[in-house]
């Protein structure tokens, strides 16, 4: 389930960083069929990317407001798909 923030296309998260990035990155380090680690996970803009590229994740936050937003985001990752392009 979206959060307000979120489900508007905000997002509190103060270092909020760009999907397409990310996913550049996963593709870069990532080796195939691999696993993406993410020990501070935020708003989740890694674990989007992950899934996108088809790779696995595993992401950790300690604070209980960005994990939520984080896997709303994570959860509805096929929503970005088209922005990835």
């Amino acid at each position: 389930m979206w959060s307000i923030s979120v489900k508007e296309n905000k997002c509190s998260h103060p270092t909020l960083k760009p999907v397409n990035l990310m996913a550049y990155l996963c593709r870069l380090i990532t080796p195939l069929n691999g696993i993406v680690l993410d020990p501070f996970m935020g708003s989740g803009s890694t674990g989007i990317a992950a899934r996108l590229e088809g790779f696995r994740f595993l992401g950790m936050e300690m604070d209980e407001d960005y994990l939520k937003i984080a896997e709303a985001r994570i959860n509805d990752f096929e929503s970005y798909r088209e922005f990835i392009k």
